[in-house]
């Protein structure tokens, strides 16, 4: 009697879902992806005196990525302080969000103030995680940006690879 009953569940299974059982319980084989992605943020708050040690700024805004399509991003950063040559180190966590889930990473780079007022980002992020189809990401990325100065749109170039 349970064997019956046993079949039944599967081909409801796969009448439901479009897939049988012993499909449905395998996960997909992770694999590398190459990235590019535009950012565009601006600051959304601010605490502390920025370019000051120890002050933060959350930025928020959009992501155009060959893998995710069109999505969200949002940066938490805390300023570390001057490094060499005349640059402002800062760290944080970022995650983009996108229709078919998110990744998040661990942010560290630096900003260099140029004398016409723009400033140059450079830095990496460390891929750490992500959900849904992202599930398990780990990578790096490297990125490289402009603003036309402290509060305005900053604009970030991103290159890397995620594994998912």
């Amino acid at each position: 009697m349970l064997k019956p009953i046993a079949s039944i569940v599967a081909l409801l299974a796969l009448a439901v879902f479009g897939v049988p059982l012993a499909q449905a319980k395998t996960r997909h084989k992770s694999s590398a992806h190459k990235v590019t992605a535009l950012v565009q943020e601006a600051e959304i708050s601010q605490t502390g005196s920025v370019p000051a040690a120890g002050s933060t700024v959350t930025n928020a805004g959009t992501n155009k990525s060959n893998v995710g399509g069109n999505g969200a991003n949002v940066d938490h950063l805390t300023v570390t302080g001057p490094v060499a040559g005349g640059k402002i180190g800062f760290t944080g966590k970022g995650t983009a969000f996108f229709a078919h889930g998110s990744v998040s990473g661990k942010i560290q780079g630096t900003a260099t103030p140029q004398p016409d007022g723009t400033i140059n980002y450079a830095g990496t992020t460390t891929i750490t995680a992500g959900t849904d189809r992202y599930k398990g990401a780990k990578g790096k990325i490297t990125f490289t940006g402009t603003s036309p100065g402290l509060g305005k749109v900053t604009t970030i170039h991103q290159t890397g690879t995620i594994t998912y």
